[in-house]
């Protein structure tokens, strides 16, 4: 699981800060809305493995078209 925060939508992207687990620690990632791909990502320190960035990429690329853009969410797999 993970928490997205400080979601921020442009014309062209869409990025957040993601916490893995919730934690202190977080990583930041950037997604052409159109290309659908990363432009930026910067991993959370201790989960550089994690399967977090692409949990959070594919959370933030169905929330493109939300109208109330929330400030937080957050995103559970199994």
């Amino acid at each position: 699981m993970l928490v997205l925060r400080n979601i921020v939508k442009t014309e062209d992207t869409i990025e957040a800060q993601y916490y893995p687990e919730n934690k202190n620690v977080f990583g930041y990632i950037k997604i052409d809305i159109n290309s659908k791909k990363i432009v930026s990502l910067e991993k959370a320190k201790g989960y550089e493995y994690s399967s977090g960035p692409l949990h959070a990429k594919n959370e933030l690329l169905k929330m493109v078209n939300l109208e109330d853009m929330p400030k937080e969410r957050a995103v559970i797999w199994y």
